[in-house]
C-alpha cells in the first residue's frame, strides 16, 4: 500500500519465506525479521490461525546532501578563501516525501547543526525532492543571506537527489549588517 503496509491473508500453518522486490535504486536493507544478512527477505513460522504483524522490512537511502554556512565577509555570494564558516547554526531539511509534494502528510523532516566549521551533512537519504532551510533565530544577531544555491538568497534552497548522490553543494553565505566607520582628520591643534 502507499504507506508501505501489506498483507497475505488466509495462510494455514506452516514455514514460509517472504521476499521484497521491485525497491527504488539507492537503498540499502536496515531490518528485517530474521536479520539483513538475508537481505530483502524474512523466514517465518506461522502457527495455526496466528496472526503475525512483526515481518517488516527497514530501507535506508544511500544519498547526501550538505555542505557549508559561512560568513560572506565582502557580500558577494561567493565564498572566498579566508571568509569563516558559522557554528552552532541549526539546519533543517524536508523531503517531499514519495508523492514529491511539500506540506503533506508524508513529508519528513530532519535537523543537524553545523559544526565549528560551519559544515553540516545529511546521509542515508533517498532520492527526491528536499527542501534545506537555515533558522534564523540559530544565527548569530545581525546577519543578513547573501546566497543559497537556488539564487533566492532567503535562507531556503529546494533540490533534488537522484539515488545514491552525495550533494556537496547546499551552501548558505550570510554577511553582518552593521556598519563601522566615521572620519580620520588631521587634528592641527591637538585637542582631539
Amino acid at each position: 500500500a502507499a504507506d508501505g503496509s501489506y498483507s497475505f491473508n488466509n495462510l494455514p500453518a506452516g514455514t514460509f519465506s517472504v521476499a521484497v522486490s521491485g525497491l527504488p535504486a539507492g537503498v540499502l536493507p536496515t531490518f528485517d525479521l530474521d536479520g539483513v544478512s538475508s537481505a530483502n527477505s524474512a523466514t517465518l513460522t506461522l502457527t495455526t490461525g496466528q496472526s503475525r504483524t512483526d515481518v517488516d522490512f527497514g530501507y535506508q537511502g544511500t544519498g547526501s546532501l550538505g555542505n557549508f554556512v559561512w560568513l560572506d565577509r565582502n557580500g558577494d555570494g561567493v565564498q572566498d578563501s579566508g571568509e569563516p564558516g558559522i557554528a552552532a547554526v541549526t539546519i533543517n531539511l524536508t523531503w517531499a516525501g514519495l508523492d514529491l509534494t511539500f506540506g503533506t502528510t508524508d513529508d519528513i523532516t530532519q535537523t543537524t547543526t553545523t559544526d565549528t566549521a560551519g559544515a553540516y551533512l545529511f546521509t542515508g537519504l533517498p532520492a527526491g525532492e528536499y527542501r534545506v532551510s537555515v533558522e534564523g533565530t540559530s544565527l548569530p544577531t545581525g546577519l543578513y543571506a547573501t546566497y543559497d544555491l537556488d539564487g533566492t538568497a532567503n535562507s531556503t534552497t529546494d533540490t533534488s537527489l537522484s539515488a545514491g548522490q552525495a550533494r556537496a553543494d547546499v551552501d548558505f553565505g550570510y554577511r553582518g549588517s552593521g556598519t563601522i566607520g566615521d572620519r580620520v582628520w588631521f587634528d592641527t591643534n591637538g585637542d582631539g
